[in-house]
């Protein structure tokens, strides 16, 4: 797991509330990802125990002294925002390959889903 994250702040004001991208591609054994989170980390609802930051920040991450802040150390407000990682990987055991697979099935799932919620979206906009 690369981190734990409470996305309840800031609060939901449209949907997708955590964007729309998201992305997963490997290199020979190295895989790399992006997504969009909360940066609403107070030390204690978050926790990314390898992030390198590419803000300023105050406090140690993963306490409550943690503090996103500005070149001039004013703290910054929530937002939602992109993250990247990337990990090497060792070859997978067999039963590491059948809950990626899942995985990644279900992923086809849900967004197969939210595609037929925008589209049922549209309808009902237009009048449909």
């Amino acid at each position: 797991m690369l981190g734990i994250q409470s996305n309840a702040s800031p609060a939901i004001q449209f949907h997708p509330y955590l964007g729309d991208f998201y992305d997963l591609t490997s290199v020979a054994d190295t895989l790399y990802g992006i997504f969009s989170a909360s940066n609403a980390d107070n030390g204690i609802l978050a926790s990314y125990p390898d992030a390198t930051f590419q803000r300023d920040f105050t406090g140690i991450a993963g306490t409550a002294s943690f503090q996103l802040t500005t070149l001039n150390g004013a703290p910054v407000p929530f937002s939602i925002d992109p993250f990247f990682f990337s990990v090497n990987l060792a070859v997978p055991e067999p039963a590491t390959l059948n809950l990626l697979s899942a995985s990644l099935l279900g992923f086809a799932v849900l967004r197969g889903r939210r595609s037929t919620y925008l589209l049922l979206s549209l309808d009902r906009q237009a009048g449909r």
